[in-house]
């Protein structure tokens, strides 16, 4: 509905994250706050939206990614507070995005697969699942078949694995399949 002349213009999402009865389901499970997190920032890149703010870094009953008080969920010091799994999951996913180059995104099925190209050039791709889910801190996963020029993959807590074979384990949280 937008005339040539606002298209042209950027646009911007300026409260991103999640509410007490929020239809994602995901307050008060940290797991499905952090991959809400990184699922919400791949797609708002994706979608060519050009700056996003998140709604709200120390705000308990929305989006929170910070917290003065330990909590489930927020129990790494962080300053004069607590960080979250999904304020770590927001910081990684910053990473892996930080100066790449998005090709493309694309669904099969519930897996969704975005393309990129980061900093140091090499291909790599942001992958999950939405048929998977979490609860009480167990994730299922499905074992997806990768190409084997990727040999390791990162979680949203930032640790690296290698893949073995060309199977890697992908569930509703994300992860960064790497070349090198």
């Amino acid at each position: 509905y937008l005339s040539a002349t606002d298209l042209e213009k950027p646009f911007w999402s300026i409260e991103g994250g999640w509410g007490q009865n929020t239809a994602a389901q995901v307050q008060n499970d940290p797991d499905l706050e952090a991959a809400f997190v990184a699922r919400y920032h791949v797609m708002v890149w994706a979608s060519g939206i050009t700056r996003a703010y998140w709604y709200g870094w120390d705000y308990s009953a929305w989006g929170t990614l910070w917290s003065a008080t330990a909590s489930n969920g927020c129990g790494t010091q962080y300053g004069n507070g607590y960080i979250c799994k999904s304020g770590i999951a927001y910081q990684q996913v910053h990473d892996w995005l930080l100066s790449a180059v998005l090709t493309a995104c694309s669904v099969d099925g519930t897996t969704w697969l975005c393309r990129l190209t980061e900093a140091n050039g090499s291909p790599a791709q942001i992958v999950w699942d939405t048929s998977q889910t979490c609860s009480n801190g167990i994730c299922g996963t499905i074992q997806h078949s990768v190409a084997a020029e990727y040999i390791k993959y990162r979680d949203l807590t930032g640790a690296a694995f290698v893949i073995n074979g060309s199977m890697a384990p992908v569930g509703i949280k994300p992860i960064l399949l790497e070349t090198q």
